[in-house]
């Protein structure tokens, strides 16, 4: 099974094309079928693999690789892996790989002007507030 992101909804005016809920849904759905390997591949082709690491959590980027490579992650880091693929997901159906990257790397009021990066780097607690935000970021276009 192939994650694919799509990058073909339309976005041309920045208006929501489609529903967020439905959208959330399909990327829970892809989240908890896609395998760690499909999951760590797609974070590295978004992120990089020193980000992705950060966000999940590894001290080594290489582990990130291994993951995307085959290797099973432990329990605490494949449940952080899915869950923050899910909002990678999510957030780059509504908008754009760019749109996505700018999200997770840049300040936002709504963190406190933290990066969602740093704070799943910090906390991984935070993952449902980090979804909340996102959705309101949705829900603003």
């Amino acid at each position: 099974m192939t994650v694919a992101i799509d990058q073909t909804s339309e976005r041309a005016t920045g208006s929501l094309t489609r529903d967020a809920a439905a959208v959330l849904a399909e990327a829970h759905h892809y989240a908890v079928s896609a395998t760690p390997a499909e999951m760590a591949k797609t974070m590295q082709a978004v992120f990089g693999q020193n980000l992705t690491a950060l966000m999940l959590g590894v001290e080594h980027p290489k582990t990130a690789g291994k993951w995307a490579r085959g290797q099973a992650p432990h329990r605490e880091n494949l449940s952080r892996l899915r869950d923050t693929f899910q909002i990678t997901v999510f957030l780059e159906r509504m908008t754009t790989r760019q749109t996505v990257q700018a999200w997770f790397m840049g300040m936002n009021p709504d963190l406190g002007d933290r990066a969602p990066a740093l704070v799943l780097a910090d906390d991984p607690l935070q993952m449902p507030q980090l979804l909340r935000v996102a959705r309101s970021f949705v829900a603003r276009g």
